[in-house]
């Protein structure tokens, strides 16, 4: 009962349009697995692709090298500029009609690093 009125109330909160769409996981490496071998094999294609930063954590980097694998998709990365943070205008830069997916950390226990990102 508590879990289905978390649901809710976060349903509410996000503007879902129907509290299922709700899925509560153990962990950010749990959820990214499940987005990219649910979502991620059923909707990226051929020559799609999926950036990413050089700056991801190895759990947020393997599943989409996973699905690339699987689907043909092409995974593209994005380096870091002279602060040594990820280069929020060269990843602006690559995007294009064949991105799918972008990967991009908010807090990285790597760099630790907050990125404000907006």
């Amino acid at each position: 009962m508590q879990y289905e009125l978390a649901r809710k109330k976060i349903s509410e909160f996000i503007n879902a349009s129907d509290a299922r769409e709700i899925v509560f996981t153990r962990n950010a490496t749990e959820a990214i697995n499940l987005v990219a071998h649910s979502w991620g094999l059923q909707n990226i294609k051929s020559n799609d692709e999926i950036l990413l930063t050089v700056a991801e954590h190895h759990n947020a980097i393997v599943p989409w090298q996973l699905v690339a694998q699987k689907t043909g998709a092409i995974l593209k990365f994005v380096d870091l500029n002279e602060d040594r943070v990820p280069d929020v205008e060269k990843l602006k830069d690559m995007l294009s009609r064949k991105t799918k997916f972008v990967v991009v950390h908010h807090v990285s226990n790597v760099l630790g690093l907050d990125l404000f990102l907006k």
